[in-house]
């Protein structure tokens, strides 16, 4: 009987940590808003203003990741994040006015950035060897599914008890699974569980590609393309609702159009992992940034025709694959192994903050050319930029497969 190597084990609770830090404290934020103004009588401008605050909370939290985790380790410095979203939510839940909320996204966002990709990516380091992009592909979908599963359950609750029962119930369901993650994370090394990382062997026998290092001017290019990463899939993802529905799509179609990418993105980035690990990130730029590109040029071509929208939808949801599990996967191919969480920490950080800095583009575009059009033709340029970054750095580099056929495995 085949025997799963322990990795494996520490590669779903990986996905747990993302399927609670990114899943459930960022994107299922966004169910309870309509609800939260109702209830508590909020602003539309304050409802938006928590979603900003944990933004800014996850962002200054983000430089010192890789430092705490280098002075905690994988499992106290998970416990502690994970900690840091349950109580996030508990606040919410206990809040009844606007600061109330603002300290909950506070707490949120430190968990956030705690319990983020930068903890996935040091779990994936010590335990693999082989197959990362594989095991990274299956961490970062972790945040995807908490967006299919979740908001129906979450609606019912929120209809039928309202917003402080659905945050205290999503609070304890956050805590069930930190002590699963906990559980797993019981062994933190292979060594300590009498082990060698998965895929030592694989990667010793794989005919790696010649590499050397990027000039400094490389890596601030690599940073303005994390930015850019950050401005398409933040605002450039959070507007697709109301592009369509601006240019007079219906809302049933929209809705569909919405669930449609959020599965392709779940699929895409398990895909993006294996393929990456099968024929190298090189060419599978290629594929899933060009998608990206396309994607975008759909959405400026958006007509009112149902099929031009989801054509834009499946191809936004291959290519955005990339503003996950891409990030882990360049640091490691383009810089320092020795130092690939603190790379990751920092793509991250330029990430956040070209998602800062694009949010309110989007709105105040159409407020001055009637459209949001212009704004998705700036993200399709900003695609094409990224691609055309990532490329070069790969050939800077010299992270490319060989002629010979032999492709480099993925960091």
């Amino acid at each position: 009987m085949l025997k799963l190597h322990r990795a494996w084990l520490i590669c779903a609770g990986a996905t747990l940590l993302m399927f609670i830090s990114t899943g459930m404290v960022v994107n299922t934020l966004t169910v309870y808003l309509p609800y939260i103004l109702t209830e508590y009588g909020l602003s539309n401008g304050e409802g938006s203003l928590i979603n900003t605050i944990r933004c800014l909370s996850s962002l200054g939290s983000m430089f010192f990741v890789e430092a705490y985790y280098r002075k905690l380790g994988l499992r106290r410095g998970t416990a502690l994040a994970m900690a840091l979203c349950v109580l996030s939510y508990v606040l919410y839940g206990l809040a009844r006015s606007f600061p109330g909320f603002c300290l909950g996204a506070v707490v949120g966002g430190i968990g956030c950035s705690f319990g983020g990709i930068v903890a996935a990516t040091v779990a994936i380091d010590t335990w693999f060897s082989g197959s990362r992009g594989t095991a990274m592909g299956l961490c970062t979908a972790g945040s995807g599914l908490a967006m299919v599963i979740l908001p129906p359950v979450l609606t019912k609750i929120l209809e039928a008890a309202g917003v402080s029962a659905a945050f205290l119930s999503e609070a304890a369901m956050m805590a069930a699974l930190s002590v699963l993650i906990l559980l797993i994370f019981r062994k933190e090394t292979p060594a300590a569980a009498g082990l060698t990382p998965y895929g030592v062997q694989e990667q010793i026998q794989t005919q790696a590609a010649a590499k050397k290092g990027l000039s400094h001017g490389y890596f601030l290019a690599l940073l303005l393309a994390m930015a850019f990463v950050g401005s398409v899939g933040g605002p450039g993802f959070n507007h697709l609702p109301v592009l369509y529905s601006s240019q007079g799509y219906d809302s049933m179609t929209v809705a569909l159009g919405m669930s449609l990418i959020g599965f392709v993105l779940v699929v895409g980035k398990c895909l993006f992992g294996v393929i990456t690990d099968r024929i190298g990130a090189y060419r599978t730029n290629f594929l899933f940034l060009g998608l990206l590109v396309l994607g975008f040029i759909f959405c400026c071509a958006a007509s009112g025709k149902a099929w031009t929208l989801y054509a834009a939808q499946f191809c936004l949801g291959v290519g955005m694959c990339v503003c996950t599990v891409g990030l882990p996967v360049w640091a490691g191919d383009l810089t320092d192994p020795a130092q690939h969480a603190r790379t990751v920490q920092r793509f991250q950080t330029a990430y956040s903050i070209g998602a800062l800095l694009f949010s309110p583009v989007p709105g105040f575009v159409a407020d001055l050319w009637g459209s949001y059009v212009p704004s998705y033709v700036l993200f399709t340029v900003q695609a094409a930029v990224i691609l055309l970054i990532l490329q070069l750095a790969y050939r800077q580099s010299e992270i490319r497969p060989k002629i010979e056929g032999v492709s480099p495995k993925s960091y």
